[in-house]
């Protein structure tokens, strides 16, 4: 009867023997994979930033430019008020 669980015992140290390298070369290849998927994410988070940071600064120089024009309409509306003595 011992013997038979020594046999047992014996076997599966041997079959866990085999198979560890297996699995780590598994867990492995799962890591390598995981890191090249956060490596594109970095690279599409950059790219996504870059292309947010261009728009926002597009809106704000239009945004400015509307508001020069704005103001210079503003302006000439109240020169003509003071030519016609209109009180805005």
């Amino acid at each position: 009867m011992i013997y038979c669980i020594t046999l047992i015992i014996v076997v599966a140290l041997v079959c866990a023997t085999r198979l560890y390298p297996l699995w780590v070369e598994h867990d492995r290849k799962q890591l390598a994979k995981a890191w090249e998927l956060i490596r594109k994410m970095k690279e599409e988070n950059a790219a996504l930033q870059e292309s947010c940071r261009k728009s926002v600064d597009e809106w704000v120089d239009n945004f400015n430019e509307q508001s020069k024009s704005f103001n210079q309409a503003w302006e000439k509306l109240y020169e003509l008020a003071e030519k016609m003595n209109v009180k805005l």
